[in-house]
């Protein structure tokens, strides 16, 4: 009865507790099949599959990982975690009440995005794979205009500055002069 109570709580989405900013890309990710999370990466289960897709996509964008950034304990320079009782606080975008045309729009953007590499979060100022996430869920998602994206990236190099970010790490934007805003 345990056992079946357990697999009740499977899911393919999964979320990061211990978010090194400059160590880890992705805060959320998605397994080919449904399993149980871990300690550091819990199952986070979604009524519909593509609201999963949809939450990864949003988690994964800057504006996820800031509004991930804003509710970790950053104790440790570099790091942000949380818990499992505090990811429901982490404030995300609502997958349940965008329009089919929204919501088709993310499924779209992580079917043609998972297989794609990331650098790590804090080096989010360079990394295009990254800035086409965040364009295309400003654009297609939320139906923002393209300039959106010129005024998310002011916010995403900022954010790349924040110590708490970078740790100790000499790959954020503050170390690097090639890329200086």
């Amino acid at each position: 009865a345990k056992a079946a109570e357990l697999w009740r709580t499977a899911s393919r989405l999964h979320i990061c507790t211990d978010f090194g900013f400059n160590a880890n890309a992705t805060a959320a990710c998605m397994t080919q099949s449904e399993c149980l999370g871990g300690r550091a990466w819990p199952t986070l289960k979604m009524s519909q599959p593509d609201w999963e897709k949809a939450t990864c996509v949003w988690l994964n964008s800057t504006l996820g990982m800031l509004c991930y950034w804003i509710e970790s304990n950053r104790s440790q320079g570099g790091r942000g975690s949380t818990t499992v009782t505090a990811i429901p606080s982490i404030p995300s975008l609502d997958v349940s009440a965008l329009s089919d045309d929204a919501l088709i729009a993310a499924v779209r953007i992580f079917d043609a995005m998972d297989s794609e590499d990331m650098l790590p979060a804090n080096e989010a100022y360079r990394d295009l794979v990254r800035q086409n996430l965040d364009r295309r869920v400003l654009t297609e998602v939320l139906g923002l205009e393209d300039a959106s994206a010129d005024q998310l990236a002011i916010l995403r190099n900022q954010w790349c500055m924040e110590p708490t970010v970078i740790g100790t790490k000499s790959t954020g934007l503050s170390h690097d002069t090639t890329n200086a805003v």
